[in-house]
């Protein structure tokens, strides 16, 4: 008990050999106050890596002190053991002598500072102490090495039970904890002590050349460590996959080729189709074309596969940027040339003007048809060709240019011949990611005659608005007026019309999240918002794109630690605007929040439980914190939620005709509450009215006038409506002829 005014406190430990934990005891044991404490140490043997590092103010209370225990013991132990009866094992050998050892001994705080043996030893005591504190340290969902120590889970649960309190490093490890055990112990997360002089010191006596982004792993070879992840995460780090090694092959983190082909299989059973994701304007650098086209020979026919140039008086050959910030070139010193990456470094662009590169991606795309899939989605399909002569363009802010490589001199050409060879030898659907696209040019990309491709996805209206001072782009682009969108949306819908198919989309991988973006995130009105947005997309001409959680109402995540976010676009733009644009850290986090690419690619949420039900395991960037509310479990099961909502949307679009193929007009286009527009096709009429405020709006007379007594609601996001009012966010569909 308490000696004085010092307080006896024990650990319980079965070794100090290695470790982490065994590593962080003996730094905490280094920083008591010794003048206020008495410590004592539980140990099986006095021995290890960290032994001789335990303070001499502290007493040793050693089980064993021959480490040759004899060798019947052993062989018990290790029969029990394969048999999993290890813990009679300890029960047996091991009880009493912990008793013996113990008795006498009275402590203010007892702590078994690791799971697993520790606190079985812990369970053997209670008697000694006052207050009992057991430490976790992993993550025991998914690494459960401690089982073997109990009769079972329910009886190691029941140890953690006996405490007062169960401490854990990390709220993942607590979560986690509780979903293997549930207990009704007082939870607690402690941070793991950090002694930095000791790092500093440790640090300083190593040298690392900085070439290039360095990684460093510290750590035992153990399977908890997991340090064959960093192979995995290495090869999604550049672009989430969107730097292509090998074109015929599958990522291991999605499984194997006939996984794949196994899906397709199953998804045709059941009349649906898989689209394919191809990117062709670049490779990655790892790819087996690039490094060939590295090799300094002069008769190498992989030289020209990308585009290489000469420096420009000791510099880059123009000034283009990289979309992912810096400039587009990357100097090769093998080769003593500059090679082009409109996004990462990692991701050199093919030169499409080699016959030679164009017939390797057809032959490629043709092999993936013959799998059985059903379409290509073509990422940045419009940059393939580049302008004559590589000009240079007017620098921005951060000094490089645009590139002006969306919708070069010969896409059209190229993508026609793609046609020829590949795409109308299959029934497939195809979208061409088309960055830049203006009207006119998406009449060719999409063209009726079916020369080209099925449609495009064209982002004019995702952008910010005209009235915005966006001196760092996309990062500090605020809403534009709903005037301004109406019209842009109005104008694809009027301008395709009979010429060409629109695709319609308010989210996607690139963009943030609609509901967030457009409508209103808040608790009071995500919901009804987020019912009003897919209304207007669904009722209007076009292949609406649902992405993944749009039809929960899934909204940004909001991180506020710059290490939460994953995405290269934004965490470079932090670099570059907080370093050379004199953006502040707050000004950027602010941005980051609102537009960052990552708000769109949290985990989707299928339930409540911990990770959203992602994974068992530790996802490769934040679940966001709203899962327990939103999620497809809860959504699925209600009528009144988005999801069922977006059933009924996409219901209506498969039993009205008009829906599809009726012509648009847009009303009162200049309103800045309302988006109201028409559907017409024969006789037959739609009226649209969405609120895209949180205040109620009267409808404009001229509108009310049209719809007849006996038009039918077909569907609305309230279940009671206002006449001649809208409220807060609120859709209405008339159905009536004319």
């Amino acid at each position: 008990m308490t000696c004085g005014n010092k307080k006896r406190i024990l650990f319980v430990m079965q070794s100090l050999y290695d470790g982490g934990a065994e590593k962080l005891l003996v730094d905490m044991l280094n920083n008591f106050d010794y003048s206020k404490y008495d410590i004592d140490l539980l140990l099986e043997h006095d021995f290890g890596n960290y032994a001789n590092l335990v303070p001499l103010e502290v007493r040793k209370i050693i089980l064993f002190y021959n480490i040759n225990r004899p060798l019947l013991e052993r062989m018990i132990g290790k029969i029990m053991s394969y048999f999993g009866l290890y813990y009679f094992y300890i029960l047996f050998f091991r009880r009493q002598i912990i008793i013996d050892k113990m008795k006498g001994e009275k402590y203010d705080t007892i702590i078994s500072f690791l799971e697993g043996r520790s606190l079985v030893y812990h369970s053997f005591i209670l008697k000694q102490g006052i207050r009992h504190l057991s430490w976790v340290h992993v993550d025991l969902f998914n690494f459960h090495w401690t089982k073997r120590y109990f009769k079972s889970n329910k009886h190691e649960k029941k140890c953690y039970e006996l405490m007062d309190d169960v401490i854990f490093v990390s709220n993942d490890a607590k979560n986690k904890f509780q979903q293997l055990f549930n207990v009704t112990t007082s939870t607690k997360v402690i941070y793991n002590l950090i002694d930095c002089k000791t790092i500093v010191l440790r640090a300083n006596e190593f040298k690392v050349e900085k070439r290039k982004f360095t990684v460093c792993l510290v750590g035992r070879l153990v399977r908890q460590k997991q340090f064959d992840s960093i192979i995995r995460v290495a090869r999604i780090f550049v672009d989430n996959g969107y730097d292509i090694s090998d074109y015929k092959s599958v990522m291991e983190e999605f499984g194997t080729m006939e996984d794949l082909e196994c899906l397709i299989r199953e998804m045709h059973k059941r009349d649906l189709k898989l689209m394919m994701d191809i990117v062709v304007n670049h490779t990655s650098n790892q790819h087996e074309w690039f490094k060939k086209s590295c090799q300094p020979d002069e008769d190498n026919p992989y030289a020209d596969f990308y585009i290489w140039r000469k420096g420009k008086d000791g510099k880059e050959p123009n000034n283009w940027g990289s979309c992912f910030s810096g400039s587009a070139w990357k100097y090769d010193p093998q080769t003593d040339m500059y090679f082009l990456h409109l996004f990462s470094k990692k991701q050199p662009d093919l030169n499409w003007d080699n016959p030679k590169v164009r017939d390797r991606v057809f032959d490629m795309m043709n092999w993936w048809c013959e799998k059985g899939i059903d379409g290509f989605r073509m990422d940045v399909i419009s940059l393939i060709s580049k302008p004559e002569g590589l000009p240079d363009g007017i620098p921005g802010e951060t000094g490089y240019a645009d590139s002006g490589c969306a919708n070069g001199p010969h896409v059209h050409e190229y993508l026609k011949e793609m046609n020829r060879k590949v795409l109308s030898h299959y029934d497939l659907i195809t979208v061409g990611e088309a960055s830049g696209v203006t009207l006119e040019e998406a009449k060719k990309y999409a063209n009726a005659d079916g020369s080209e491709l099925n449609m495009v996805f064209q982002f004019e209206h995702t952008g910010g608005g005209p009235e915005a001072d966006n001196h760092y782009g996309k990062w500090d682009s605020h809403k534009m007026p709903l005037p301004v969108w109406k019209k842009i949306l109005s104008r694809w819908q009027t301008g395709l019309e009979g010429k060409a198919w629109n695709s319609l989309f308010l989210s996607n991988h690139d963009q943030p999240r609609s509901v967030s973006w457009f409508g209103n995130d808040s608790e009071q009105y995500r919901e009804i918002s987020a019912k009003m947005l897919g209304t207007c997309l669904h009722m209007m001409q076009g292949t609406p794109y649902v992405y993944q959680g749009e039809e929960l109402g899934m909204c940004n995540a909001y991180f506020d630690q710059l290490d939460d976010y994953r995405d290269i676009e934004s965490l470079n733009a932090y670099k570059e605007l907080t370093e050379t644009c004199g953006v502040s850290h707050e000004e950027m986090m602010g941005y980051l929040k609102r537009i960052s690419r990552d708000n769109a690619r949290t985990p989707m949420q299928w339930d409540d439980s911990a990770n959203a039900g992602f994974t068992t395991g530790t996802p490769w960037i934040k679940v966001n914190s709203n899962y327990p509310k939103i999620n497809a479990k809860q959504e699925v099961s209600d009528p009144d939620s988005v999801f069922s909502y977006y059933k009924n949307l996409i219901r209506l679009r498969h039993e009205n005709e008009i829906i599809v193929y009726g012509d648009y007009e847009l009303l009162a286009p200049e309103d800045e509450a309302l988006f109201i527009y028409t559907r017409m096709l024969g006789t037959q009429r739609l009226m649209v009215l969405c609120n895209f405020t949180e205040k109620e709006v009267a409808i404009p007379q001229e509108v009310t006038e049209q719809i007849p007594a006996d038009a039918k609601l077909l569907i609305g996001n309230y279940s009671k409506q206002k006449e001649e009012m809208l409220q807060a966010y609120e859709a209405r569909v008339y159905a009536y002829h004319v």
